[in-house]
């Protein structure tokens, strides 16, 4: 499965302020603040390739892979690949966004 994502970096913080300003002026409210720990790999050998390790306040620690493939075919042997080699296969997908998964805690 794959999702498009628009990703702003924010140095250090600093600008969080400004961006919650900025929303909140368009009129957007906040629904819930997600915290999230990421540690990223990458193996030297296999170029496109990034293993994420994600631990979100109150919920857990999840394995993110992402590839990066010409055809949606490749990209998928290539996780099934690594998903093997690191021994997660068997464990069940998550397909929901962690900000539902932090809210879904709070009921």
């Amino acid at each position: 499965m794959s999702k498009v994502e628009t990703n702003v970096i924010l140095r250090e913080g600093e600008q969080a302020p400004t961006a919650e300003r900025l929303l909140t002026s368009i009129g957007m409210r906040e629904l819930v603040r997600v915290e999230k720990t990421r540690t990223s790999y990458r193996h030297p050998d296999t170029p496109g390739v990034t293993v994420s390790i994600d631990t979100v306040g109150g919920v857990g620690t999840f394995v993110e892979t992402e590839v990066n493939r010409a055809t949606a075919a490749g990209a998928a042997e290539l996780v099934e690949d690594i998903e093997k080699r690191l021994g997660i296969v068997g464990h069940p997908t998550v397909a929901l966004p962690y900000r539902d998964l932090v809210l879904g805690q709070r009921a």
